[in-house]
């Protein structure tokens, strides 16, 4: 009796087994379809994938310049794993995981609202009207909370004693309204448009898809055919792969960043940030102040000055806020 059951257990587990290697030598996560993508595209013409993928950024140039207001949600985390490995081939979601945060932003040209949460706790509330803009950040990591005013800069947090680097700089996008022409411009990214790349945004990664990429297919993404397009980094240990998922109306609804590690290209780690909830309703001015509530809740915290505030932001990030 007691080798039928060991016999049944060990088939049982072998079955298993097959079952799940077979699985994984069917599956296909996000990661490699990206590499698919990418070696599939290229039977098409290079100066067609570059021309495509212009077409693009000028339909998404047009919708976040003409827009009037916008508010949008991003979640944003963190995948890693060892490029050809079993554990690779998982599904994205059992890779190595952590959620940064989730970001809400409400915006029109000149005005701004932006939430940072991690693990569904408020960490940073930004406000930005009338060129002046406030930071909140609450309690964290055992430094107590904090509130500032400050003339509009969207380039550093000001309060950033406890916080993690990397959470700020994949969030710092944020800080800046995504809409509208050349108001507010950002001075870092003159040099692009020195070089003849056309560029008014208020974000990052507009210059990328704006610059020198390449359409590499057309995917679904939470049923809306979208276009993917993608911009490479490379040097001797660095290799970065942007790729920009965008939807029919022009919104980017998902962007993953996939690097290698400097001192092993083979491990690889991905950055998603998954778009929804776009509106482009007007927004109540009172949404760009901070609530009763929100001031209630900081009459315990410390108000620094602008100059405090400054001076902390260079004892702890050790940055040149030079022009």
């Amino acid at each position: 009796m007691l080798i039928r059951y060991f016999t049944f257990a060990l088939c049982l587990c072998l079955g298993l087994g097959l079952a799940a290697a077979m699985f994984l030598a069917s599956h296909e996560n996000r990661y490699y379809q990206v590499l698919r993508w990418k070696e599939e595209s290229e039977r098409i013409p290079e100066s067609e994938r570059k021309a495509k993928a212009k077409e693009i950024a000028a339909k998404v140039f047009n919708q976040y310049e003409t827009l009037k207001s916008l508010s949008f949600e991003v979640v944003c985390a963190d995948y890693w794993r060892r490029h050809g490995t079993l554990q690779s081939r998982l599904p994205i979601r059992w890779w190595r995981y952590k959620k940064i945060a989730t970001v809400r932003m409400a915006m029109t040209v000149d005005n701004m609202r932006t939430e940072i949460l991690v693990d569904g706790k408020p960490l940073y509330r930004f406000f930005l009207r009338e060129g002046r803009f406030t930071e909140f950040k609450w309690p964290w990591n055992g430094v107590g909370g904090a509130y500032t005013e400050y003339p509009y800069d969207p380039r550093w947090f000001r309060l950033c004693r406890g916080v993690d680097g990397h959470l700020q700089c994949t969030t710092g996008s944020y800080r800046r309204s995504w809409i509208g022409g050349e108001s507010n411009k950002p001075t870092w990214i003159n040099d692009l448009k020195e070089k003849g790349i056309r560029t008014s945004s208020k974000s990052f990664w507009f210059n990328w898809i704006l610059g020198e990429s390449e359409w590499i297919c057309s995917t679904t993404v939470r049923g809306e055919t979208c276009d993917v397009v993608l911009h490479i980094e490379s040097d001797d240990e660095y290799l970065r792969w942007d790729v920009f998922y965008i939807n029919p109306e022009g919104f980017m609804v998902r962007r993953e960043i996939i690097n290698s590690h400097p001192d092993d290209r083979r491990n690889k780690w991905t950055t998603a940030m998954d778009y929804s909830h776009f509106k482009t309703d007007p927004i109540p001015p009172s949404m760009f102040s901070p609530s009763e509530a929100l001031l209630e809740t900081a009459k315990t915290w410390r108000k620094m000055s602008e100059a405090e505030a400054l001076a902390e932001l260079k004892e702890v990030k050790d940055v040149d806020l030079s022009e």
